[in-house]
């Protein structure tokens, strides 16, 4: 909803279905959805501070679909005549803004000595390890190993899979990221934190 067409004496109820395809399950604690690209003096009583997004269950073993809920808002069309307009389109944008994470794990291998020649079979030998998409709009897509005697290196690339923004987490950055802001800062976007890393 809407529906393609309305007439301006008739309330305009929006409904939004928001559905999380990833593994996390968010939080919802500063995770909003806003609507915008109209003229608020046409289309009132939409809220530019938007409506929060609900906490939503990410898929799991036993769960193959993430959870979904509805989001509603009541918009109140002013009478066209009074603007000597007859007609109004538009294009509603919704913008969700929200936290995420990802985690993700490899099977690898780790030899100490990679460049010894022994008659004694290894037990693995170092190599790239592909991964999946983790559910997940920032995806872990690969880890590179580079081995040598005594150290591995571990190249973890990243990339994202969606269509979204990727922006600095935090409270602040979820309310800039809103339509009605003053954006996100250069150094705000395209910012990922990696929290922890175990062997």
């Amino acid at each position: 909803m809407p529906p393609n067409r309305i007439f301006d004496i008739d309330e305009m109820n929006i409904l939004i279905e928001v559905e999380n395809k990833g593994a996390y399950t968010t939080k919802g604690t500063a995770d909003r959805i806003y609507l915008s690209g109209f003229d608020p003096a046409i289309i009132t009583n939409i809220p530019t501070t938007g409506k929060p997004i609900p906490s939503l269950e990410g898929k799991g073993a036993y769960t193959p679909y993430g959870a979904t809920d509805r989001i509603s808002f009541s918009a109140i069309p002013t009478t066209l005549s009074s603007k000597n307009i007859d007609k109004y389109p538009v294009k509603i944008m919704a913008t969700a803004c929200y936290e995420y994470q990802t985690t993700a794990s490899a099977n690898i291998c780790i030899d100490p000595n990679p460049y010894k020649i022994s008659t004694a079979e290894k037990a693995c030998t170092p190599q790239n390890k592909a991964l999946g998409s983790q559910g997940a709009p920032i995806a872990v897509t690969s880890v590179d190993l580079e081995p040598s005697p005594g150290i591995t290196r571990l190249k973890i690339n990243i990339a994202n899979q969606c269509n979204g923004e990727v922006f600095k987490p935090g409270i602040e950055t979820l309310q800039r990221c809103s339509p009605y802001s003053q954006g996100l800062g250069f150094e705000e976007i395209d910012y990922i934190r990696l929290d922890e890393i175990k062997v």
